[in-house]
């Protein structure tokens, strides 16, 4: 076993990093408290791209010792399409808020995609409390919102 103590950082590759540090930060919330431009041989090996340059910023997710991390590579493999909800892989960053009705009024004034409204699940297990949206960044990164924190995690 490797024995994991934490969880450091979601990393999204961005084409346009200063449109999406303005979404981040002035929509979501987050805070800038990192940025780089890496280009080394050792940047090049540790991410098995020969030649890559990235522009790269941290940001701080309130409440969490976790980061988001924004990738913003001088050349770019442009995906096929935009995968839905339900395609196998990494699919969506999930954040907590407080108030979600604000929360689904700032994306509707911000003109984002969103792909539901707040639901509520009535399954076995699963908090009657919770409330979950999903929506597109300006990128179309699917993101979810819920408002509850699941044990364990605070906030």
């Amino acid at each position: 076993m490797i024995g994991i103590r934490g969880f450091r950082h979601t990393a999204i590759v961005v084409r346009n990093l200063d449109l999406m540090l303005d979404f981040y930060v002035a929509v979501l919330g987050l805070q800038v408290i990192r940025r780089v431009e890496l280009d080394s041989a050792e940047f090049q090996y540790g991410i098995a791209v020969a030649g890559s340059r990235a522009r790269v910023v941290h940001l701080a997710i309130p409440g969490s010792d976790t980061c988001l991390e924004l990738f913003e590579f001088a050349a770019v493999e442009a995906p096929e399409a935009v995968p839905p909800s339900n395609a196998a892989g990494y699919r969506h960053v999930a954040f907590i808020v407080d108030d979600m009705e604000e929360a689904c009024q700032t994306l509707r004034a911000s003109g984002l995609q969103m792909l539901s409204r707040p639901v509520a699940l009535n399954e076995p297990g699963v908090d009657p409390n919770l409330l979950f949206m999903y929506f597109r960044d300006p990128e179309g990164n699917i993101i979810e919102l819920n408002n509850v924190s699941l044990p364990g995690q605070g906030g």
